[in-house]
């Protein structure tokens, strides 16, 4: 039976994770400054354990009574909301002290066992006030921005001994203590130079369009504890051997709800949209059936040969599915000849494609280069290029796994990437800009692609 460590389990997003995981048959350990006893049904899985998370006898000791944790969830924190210029420095080094080195103080307490053990799981609990500027938020949301690097980089030197590093990234939630939970009132953090500033933010945020449930957070942590066994070994060789930057390890992205900001008159109105878990998977056979199902569907993961390239990989799928899975991850070129549209064939380019996943296949996306520079050859439609499945367009996906690309195209050393869109697909060219994408020229095509017109966009690494 495993054990979970939850922080900040007095009310909010830990208890309602507590009360998760005990349902779901794990140890809970549930921690909190001053311990209640009548906040969680009584069970001989569960114990209650007082926690500061910036004490360090406080940490220590509740990691020797913890025992061996399998999944620490760093959900502890305090809010801070207001101008910044109102904000004191005391304040802002206590925000700092338990929502940024509180989490590295019990990551760092629990990292030599599970090393030991070479498994485990710890779990950043921070906020989509990270994915968008947030106006009032400025000191809370750099607490929270420097565990997102933080958990980043140590996802990496943790995967080399099988632990996972993992975020979760909420969103408003109204129904939490986030607002009193601080030891200011917000009142106070508004100077009257602000007040015409700050009315029209607070009142979006009375009338929320969509807001995170306490319960959706619950059910984020569980996706991103549970899933550490599924072939976690080969995923983390994979990782070490390829610098497999952020897609699973950290971009846990579930029940959490993005930030977007619009306006009139210079003033941002805030709405909340659900932001569903997008990650970029190295396809493997646990998700070969639903890729096939979406083929199936009449999806071509192909923008220029369409269904002639779907039909080939069901029929590749059919004929051998481990050879086709090699086949989408060639970085050495070591396949054959790519045929082009007008039935030319060329040399095939180092590349390998990840599959746009948020639990089952939703669409593809592929990365290209030439060794030895950024440039390509005039036959080849860009360093990257993508596909999202119809019934999933309009999400947002494609702008996430673009992002999630780029990670991977700087660990080639690639000084920046180009991809080309058609002038009539103002989608696309979303997708590209929001990712820091500069329109370069506009151009026409090989002639192997019908010469049509098409805009380059490049995107600086």
């Amino acid at each position: 039976m495993q054990t979970i460590l939850i922080t900040g389990c007095s009310s909010g997003y830990g208890l309602e994770t507590a009360r998760h995981f005990l349902a779901n048959g794990w140890n809970v350990i549930a921690t909190m400054r001053t311990p209640r006893e009548d906040i969680l049904p009584r069970s001989e899985r569960l114990r209650i354990l007082p926690l500061d998370v910036t004490s360090e006898a406080s940490i220590a000791a509740v990691v020797k009574a913890a025992g061996p944790i399998d999944v620490l969830v760093n959900n502890a924190g305090i809010g801070v909301v207001g101008a910044f210029e109102a904000t004191t420095m005391s304040h802002i080094r206590k925000v700092f002290e338990t929502n940024t080195l509180g989490v590295m103080a019990m990551a760092q307490a629990v990292i030599p066992q599970m090393r030991a053990r070479r498994s485990g799981a710890i779990v950043n609990v921070t906020s989509s006030a990270t994915l968008a500027p947030m106006p009032l938020a400025a000191a809370y949301t750099a607490s929270k921005q420097a565990i997102e690097g933080f958990t980043g980089s140590l996802a990496h030197e943790l995967g080399y001994f099988g632990i996972r590093a993992k975020l979760v990234e909420p969103g408003y939630a109204p129904t939490t203590r986030f607002t009193q939970n601080t030891s200011v009132r917000i009142e106070d953090m508004i100077p009257e130079a602000y007040a015409d500033f700050a009315a029209p933010i607070f009142a979006a945020f009375a009338q929320p369009a969509l807001i995170t449930r306490e319960s959706d957070v619950a059910e984020a942590v569980w996706a991103r504890s549970t899933t550490l066994q599924v072939n976690s070994a080969f995923r983390l060789a994979r990782m070490r051997s390829r610098w497999q930057t952020r897609a699973e390890a950290i971009r846990a992205r579930s029940a959490s709800r993005r930030l977007e900001r619009s306006g009139s008159e210079g003033y941002p109105c805030l709405t909340w949209r659900a932001w569903i878990m997008v990650e970029i998977v190295k396809p493997a056979l646990e998700h070969l059936p639903s890729y096939k199902a979406a083929l199936e569907r009449g999806w071509s993961p192909d923008n220029v040969r369409l269904m002639e390239a779907t039909r080939e990989q069901l029929a590749a799928i059919e004929d051998d599915p481990v050879a086709f899975l090699a086949s989408l991850d060639d970085p050495e070129a070591r396949g054959g000849p790519i045929t082009l549209p007008d039935g030319t064939q060329v040399p095939r380019l180092p590349g390998f494609r990840r599959w746009i996943w948020d639990g089952e296949a939703s669409g593809s996306i592929a990365f290209r280069w030439q060794k030895g520079t950024a440039t390509l050859p005039s036959h080849v439609l860009g360093h990257i290029g993508y596909a999202v499945v119809p019934w999933k367009r309009r999400r947002g996906y494609a702008t996430q796994a673009l992002r999630l690309m780029l990670d991977e195209a700087r660990a080639v050393g690639l000084p920046y990437v180009e991809i080309t869109a058609k002038p009539g697909n103002p989608a696309s060219h979303k997708v590209i800009l929001a990712n820091g994408g500069k329109l370069v020229e506009r151009f026409f095509e090989d002639a192997a692609y019908g010469g049509v017109e098409s805009l380059r966009f490049r995107i600086e690494l």
